[in-house]
């Protein structure tokens, strides 16, 4: 799983503007460590949508939107369910989100541009998604701690050998 999240994180979002990217990119690097993301990639929104689901939901079951009581067996299996339903569909909105706010390039006026690369973006926040169910399920610990204890360590791996940062820059005169 960590070789395919990693091999995710190197595969660029086609049709995106380099330039635009590399903005986005200067301006998000502490987010994008933060939550196991890759900007610029498929897997640009890295654990997102898994992190905000359940906050969402518990905000609405606690405030009483939702009259479910999670404390009983059916009710923690419906808030899973509407947990995993919820970052899928967080992650369509996300993806069309950085999207339609510039940050892959001008989509404005190119419908079939800006559904290619929110297509990429929700393939690979889909992607991630499994790939936590999996970890979860026949790994050890969560896939969202996993991403971020990957990403933390590929960034400080690469810090400690490299005099540049992402953007290019010299790492010391930032």
């Amino acid at each position: 799983v960590l070789v395919l999240y990693f091999l995710l994180g190197s595969i660029n979002v086609y049709g995106a503007n380099s330039q635009a990217v590399a903005t986005a990119l200067a301006r998000l690097e502490t987010f994008q460590t933060l939550l196991g993301a890759q900007i610029g990639s498929i897997i640009t929104l890295g654990i997102g949508p898994i992190v905000t689901a359940p906050i969402v939901l518990q905000m609405l079951v606690g405030s009483e939107l939702l009259p479910w009581n999670t404390n009983t067996q059916e009710g923690k299996q419906k808030f899973q369910a509407a947990q995993k339903v919820l970052a899928y569909s967080l992650t369509v909105i996300q993806a069309v989100g950085w999207v339609a706010s510039g940050q892959f390039g001008n989509v404005a006026g190119q419908p079939g541009l800006m559904a290619l690369l929110s297509g990429q973006i929700i393939l690979g926040g889909w992607l991630i998604i499994m790939m936590d169910d999996l970890v979860q399920k026949w790994g050890f610990g969560s896939g969202t701690g996993l991403f971020i204890a990957a990403g933390v360590s590929k960034q400080v791996y690469i810090s400690a050998i490299s005099p540049l940062t992402q953007t290019g820059e010299l790492y010391w005169s930032v």
